[in-house]
């Protein structure tokens, strides 16, 4: 994600799928809650079961930080080790399973990981020019990608007993890939090409070969990365920022695309994840129209929008609401991390200015 200096505006978005019906509640927030650390990257968050949260970042020292929530308590933070640069990929694919991936110092990908105890660290070699993302479509599967060589798309696997060795998938993109998995033996990745557009590839498996498709071009033009996420198996969301920093949005249901639409306007950052059937929620940070010099304590609005199935709606909560007061009491160098560990639960991260993990939570 994107760093955030003097960030100014935060925003939920949230977006609903075709034939959603009704009026969006607005959300509660809990009050921001400082997690202490030494952090210089964005955060990553995972959770295999729910009620369970784990949390990394680079530390000051260039390790590889770790945090959790089980349920009860925040546990302490623990150094992992490592050399890396840019911003750590982790993944759970079962319970008491995580798995984090890093660009070492070497360029290299570095990989350790969590079963009743944290590996050493192993170098699975490649020579990255971005961070890694991982996704996995099912236990013991292992996807990863990052721009590599060439500034293509390079893919290793993990397939349960085995590393599968580097495969380059072609493209020529800038930033890093992102890639997400929308049922078992399925993963799309989407980049941004030379020519400022998003760039879409999958891949499927089947007991008797592995499909690559051709890179389609999925148009509009872009100054930044995409994101993606998945609903269902027949549902990707892509979002990305164009020239103007607003932020768009195109979805696909399985048979085609829908056009590129605006999302939200003068965006800085975002994070998205869905936390019930049919829904979309994003922590969105904004710039405002008349930002100046701040004093005093961090000043942070709060606004909402939503997607009712075919425009994006956007309507200012009232700067004395519950949610105005709590989501404006932080400001951070990088982007909120979002997660969902069930139904109507939603979990954001940030770094905030003062280099420490501040937590706020939506849902009991």
């Amino acid at each position: 994600m994107l760093r955030l200096e003097r960030l100014a505006l935060i925003v939920l978005v949230y977006a609903f799928a075709v034939g959603s019906i009704g009026l969006l509640a607005v959300a509660q927030w809990s009050e921001w809650e400082c997690l202490g650390g030494s952090l210089d990257s964005a955060p990553v968050v995972t959770s295999w079961e729910a009620d369970r949260l784990d949390i990394f970042a680079r530390g000051a020292d260039g390790a590889l930080w770790h945090m959790c929530w089980d349920g009860t308590h925040w546990c302490e933070w623990e150094s992992l080790g490592g050399n890396y640069t840019g911003t750590p990929a982790c993944v759970s694919w079962g319970p008491n399973r995580i798995d984090c991936f890093v660009r070492g110092a070497d360029s290299a990908l570095w990989h350790k990981y969590w079963d009743q105890g944290w590996s050493e660290w192993e170098s699975l070699g490649g020579y990255l020019l971005s961070s890694p993302v991982v996704t996995s479509w099912g236990p013991g599967r292992l996807d990863v990608f990052a721009r590599g060589i060439g500034s293509a798309l390079w893919h290793i696997g993990w397939n349960g007993s085995a590393w599968i060795g580097w495969n380059d998938l072609g493209g020529c993109f800038s930033g890093t890939p992102a890639c997400v998995s929308r049922g078992a033996n399925r993963i799309d990745c989407f980049v941004r090409g030379e020519d400022a557009a998003i760039w879409h590839k999958y891949c499927s498996w089947s007991w008797l070969m592995t499909y690559w498709s051709e890179w389609e071009s999925l148009g509009g033009s872009f100054e930044s990365g995409p994101t993606a996420i998945s609903l269902s198996p027949d549902r990707l969301d892509v979002f990305a920022l164009r020239s103007d920093m607003s932020l768009w949005h195109l979805c696909g249901d399985g048979t085609g695309w829908c056009p590129w639409e605006e999302a939200a306007p003068s965006v800085k950052g975002w994070s998205c994840v869905s936390c019930g059937s049919n829904r979309i929620d994003c922590l969105v940070a904004l710039w405002g129209p008349s930002i100046g010099v701040f004093s005093g304590p961090p000043r942070i609005t709060t606004s909402h929008a939503y997607w009712d199935g075919s425009h994006w709606f956007q309507s200012p909560l009232d700067s004395d609401s519950q949610d105005y007061s709590r989501l404006s009491a932080i400001r951070g160098l990088y982007m909120a991390e979002c997660v969902s560990w069930g139904p109507g639960r939603i979990d954001c991260f940030m770094v905030g200015e003062d280099r420490a993990l501040w937590h706020t939570r939506w849902g009991d």
